[in-house]
């Protein structure tokens, strides 16, 4: 302190140097000695005040970094929060679903399976063990064409792998749906699967194949089938084919009996999906497709019988067809023989009646006579024209003694030779020859 006030004092020693010696030399002095100080003071007010103003810079830049450097940890600690919270969350939710799709996955009541890319069984739930008898473990460590799997197709032969609908699916990538298939699990021991296979979008997977038991279908269909192959009388099933308007223009059929295709002349797997029109277009020219018709939309059933000529058919049956969903059931039995006989008994009254009516015929002659004789033999033949010609056995020669009298109508001879000998008749001319009745049905006039 000086006068009350404080300063700062510096004070430095004095060395004698060299140029010092020129003029001091001679007082003993050496260089290098102390010989005095130089002082120097400073009054420190202005000093401290400058001081303390950069004390006061100083504190306030570190409580500014220590709030912001606190509050980074902050901001930083409460984002790694929310971070790991979210991602506790997310994992919470990602067990969750797993835990769902796990459930589900086990608790469809269809078997499901998982094939990579490279065709291993990767996943199968718990149901696939009851529809396939193997072990999930068992499953995947198999692959889609290993030679454990014994598949067969719908009519019992061998399916190949390249029909399986994993493998369609996996080739095309697209959903391959209702493949019928067959595990054979032991002698006699099948189950018949319905399955539904579907391409995954995901790197890795391959295709996502579900699969469903309809072994008591089959078995109920075979019952059917057996059932419907016992009747004797013929059994179809048709489902209808409607155009824009909806109004029917065919019908498919879904089934046919043995009776009924043996009927028709058509094995049941060749009927089964084809259109009745399309394999048999004699039943719109008959109307029986109209009468069909009109069962589906009316609900009536309806009753026939009908003589069926077409497609090298020549039958009549007894048809009876009710309505089935949008289709119609149709049974017929083949009644041609009773039909047959019917006409047959027919005739031979109608010959009974020709053969009393000519008996009891009062004719003006011999001729006379024999002119109803024929017109009655053309009526019952159904024939359009008929002669009567004595034949000479002695001289081999036919005399025309009458024709009907559609003759002249329908020969393009104006003046038939009334004299004809045996030698130069034609076809009409074996009777007498070869001494029995002829019959054609299929006559051709270029043959003599």
């Amino acid at each position: 302190d000086m006068n009350g006030k404080k300063f700062m004092r510096l004070i430095s020693p004095l060395y004698v140097e060299e140029s010092c010696m020129k003029c001091h030399s001679f007082q003993g002095y050496k260089t290098g000695e102390i010989r005095g100080g130089i002082s120097v003071a400073v009054p420190l007010d202005s000093l401290q005040i400058i001081s303390d103003q950069k004390k006061l810079f100083v504190i306030l830049r570190y409580l500014y970094m220590w709030f912001f450097g606190i509050g980074g940890i902050i901001f930083t600690w409460v984002n790694i929060h929310r971070q790991i919270t979210k991602r506790s969350h997310s994992e919470e939710a990602l067990h969750i679903s797993l835990e769902k799709y796990r459930v589900l996955f086990n608790s469809f009541p269809i078997g499901v399976s998982v094939m990579d890319a490279n065709g291993n069984l990767s996943e199968a739930n718990s149901e696939s063990e009851r529809i396939l008898g193997v072990s999930v473990k068992e499953h995947t460590q198999r692959k889609i064409d290993s030679a454990e799997w014994k598949i067969i197709r719908p009519d019992g032969t061998p399916m190949p792998v390249d029909e399986y609908a994993s493998v369609r699916a996996a080739k095309i990538q697209q959903l391959v749906e209702n493949v019928e298939m067959g595990i054979v699990k032991g002698h006699q021991d099948i189950t018949w699967i319905n399955v539904h296979a579907a391409p995954v979008p995901i790197e890795g997977y391959g295709v996502l194949i579900t699969y469903h038991d309809i072994t008591w279908r089959k078995q109920a269909e075979e019952l059917l089938k057996g059932v419907l192959d016992s009747s004797l009388s013929g059994i179809m099933a048709f489902r209808s084919v409607r155009d824009g308007a909806g109004n029917i223009i065919d019908f498919e059929w879904l089934l046919s009996n043995r009776a009924g295709s043996t009927m028709v002349g058509r094995s049941q797997d060749e009927v089964k999906g084809c259109r009745l029109l399309e394999l048999m277009p004699g039943n719109r020219t008959s109307g029986l497709f109209d009468r069909y018709v009109q069962v589906v939309e009316t609900g009536e059933p309806a009753q026939l019988e009908e003589y069926y000529k077409y497609e090298n058919l020549d039958k009549a049956f007894s048809i009876s067809a009710v309505r089935l969903l949008d289709g119609f059931v149709v049974t017929f039995h083949d009644v041609t023989e009773r039909r047959r006989s019917e006409e047959y008994l027919k005739l031979n009254e109608a010959r009974l009646e020709s053969l009393l009516k000519i008996a009891q015929y009062r004719a003006e002659n011999q001729k006379d006579l024999l002119n109803y004789a024929l017109d009655e033999a053309i009526r019952l033949s159904n024939s359009k024209i008929g002669y009567i010609y004595y034949y000479s056995e002695e001289r081999k020669e036919f005399t025309l003694n009458t024709w009907s009298k559609e003759v002249m109508n329908e020969c393009a001879i104006t003046n038939p030779e009334q004299l004809y000998h045996l030698d130069k008749t034609g076809l009409w001319g074996e009777a007498v020859r070869q001494r029995i009745p002829i019959i054609i049905n299929d006559f051709d006039p270029r043959i003599p």
